[in-house]
């Protein structure tokens, strides 16, 4: 019994050490820790849980939907929270809407629909490194536009074309190193997707969150709303990064001419579109439009989404048998379902308010401004404690977001800095996010080169981002002073 236990437990994935680290830790805090000044008991003790299980899921001590059922059970079984109220985060819309993007993004990945974009782009542009690099950027604004999920554009189309990019070049290019020239291409699209995955609400999962957080607060943004406010400083950024990655990654080589002829010969041999691939744009297209006019026409992202999902099934573009079975689609909408249930109950306990207050206090002294900028700066550098842009959202932005409005700041702008930094802040290392995760997997980049210049990318992008803010936003938006 006892070997068939040890067998099991191994085969579960939990490491019961750090588990047992972590229990005990909880059970210290709980019994000899006094509660904070502003908050009920039961409230410093469901603050205790989530926090702990937040750093369960950051030394990955298990599965984390795992994780997340059995940390759950605790402040059920010790009265804290109801056990129905615990599950509120499955009756919220947006765990549904990233069961409907998974689901339709499984189509884009079996297709060859993100490549060719990128082969159409360096056919006219790869000439030279700039236009290789301008090539690729272009091509992942223009995917996200449309692919509502930067880890599968990533798998679709990052990591297979800097592969075959890196590999061709070396061996045709005398004195080019595929070392070299693949931690260029490796951090280009890295970055690139960062960045791009803030530009449009449907270019990252996450990004659906951010919206049931803001309209708590009364505030509505739609699909064209948030792209209107984020486009020129995205643009600038998307620039400027094969600048910086030119002066710090030095890859040596000028002329490319090669990698058109290497790009027509790879759309050709991709053959003409089959009729599936033709269907799927068409699709895409539609969604696009629906995305954009959908507040004119009385159709929410989330209804378009549906929509083009019950067309896809219908037409069995998807097989619901295949949806229904995959690990990959549910396992993050129940993670994502069980955090938001979490969150749910810490507004119900007032945590978030008490959060907001100590922060606030914390900041006073400064000016509205200021204030705002720091605690900008600490949600972005914030990405170092966490595997996954979803997990710092839940955790994080309702309360850093209810911090900045506390302190004057205006709804569209605090709300835009926190979502666009959440997606931005990927740059900062090789485990902050699946996307990241999946490019170092290349292994064309060491783990410090990778954080030196994603520091560096982070400090453009936060100087970029508050100097657009305050000088080419409106008179409402915030004006640093």
């Amino acid at each position: 019994m006892v070997e068939f236990l040890l067998k099991s437990a191994q085969s579960s994935g939990i490491k019961f050490f750090k588990t047992f680290c972590l229990f005990m830790i909880g059970v210290l805090a709980w019994f000899f820790v006094p509660c904070p000044e502003g908050l009920k008991i039961e409230a410093f003790h469901l603050l205790i849980i989530f926090s702990l299980t937040m750093v369960g899921l950051m030394l990955e001590i298990g599965n984390s939907c795992v994780v997340l059922f059995i940390s759950l059970l605790i402040p059920s079984l010790t009265g804290v929270v109801n056990l129905s109220d615990e599950f509120m985060g499955f009756k919220n819309s947006v765990s549904w809407m990233l069961l409907f993007i998974l689901s339709i993004s499984g189509t884009i990945t079996q297709t060859t629909i993100g490549t060719r974009i990128a082969y159409i782009f360096m056919k006219f542009f790869g000439k030279n490194l700039w236009g290789l690099s301008y090539s690729i950027t272009l091509s992942e604004v223009l995917a996200s536009s449309i692919l509502p999920s930067n880890s599968a554009r990533s798998a679709s189309m990052g990591a297979p074309l800097v592969s075959s990019l890196s590999k061709y070049i070396s061996a045709n290019i005398e004195g080019a190193s595929e070392k070299t020239i693949g931690t260029y291409l490796t951090l280009l699209y890295s970055h690139s997707n960062a960045i791009c995955s803030g530009l449009f609400i449907t270019a990252m999962i996450s990004n659906s969150v951010v919206l049931d957080y803001v309209e708590g607060s009364g505030l509505s943004i739609s699909w064209l709303s948030w792209t209107k406010f984020v486009v020129i400083p995205a643009l600038i950024m998307l620039f400027l990064i094969p600048v910086v990655l030119r002066l710090t990654c030095n890859p040596k080589v000028k002329d490319l001419s090669i990698v058109q002829e290497m790009a027509r010969k790879s759309y050709a041999e991709c053959g003409p579109l089959a009729q599936k691939e033709k269907f799927i744009i068409v699709m895409f297209v539609i969604m696009l439009f629906m995305w954009v006019f959908g507040d004119s026409i009385g159709i929410s992202i989330i209804e378009t989404t549906l929509l083009g999902l019950g067309i896809f099934l219908a037409f069995g573009v998807l097989d619901i048998k295949e949806i229904l079975s995959s690990y990959n689609t549910f396992s993050p909408v129940l993670v994502l379902g069980l955090l938001i249930s979490y969150v749910h109950s810490m507004q119900a306990l007032g945590i978030i308010d008490w959060f907001t207050g100590i922060f606030g206090n914390f900041l006073t002294g400064f000016s509205p401004n200021i204030a705002f900028f720091l605690l900008s700066i600490v949600y972005f550098f914030a990405q170092y404690f966490f595997s996954g842009e979803g997990a710092k959202i839940i955790a994080l932005y309702g309360a850093f977001y209810a911090t900045a409005i506390h302190l004057g700041i205006d709804q569209m702008v605090a709300a835009m800095t926190l979502a666009v930094f959440s997606s931005a802040s990927s740059v900062l290392a090789h485990y902050v996010c699946p996307v990241s995760i999946m490019m170092s997997s290349l292994n064309y980049v060491p783990a410090k080169k990778w954080m030196l210049i994603g520091l560096i990318q982070s400090i453009i992008i936060i100087t970029n981002w508050f100097l657009y803010v305050g000088y080419f936003a409106n008179n409402n938006c915030l004006a640093l002073s």
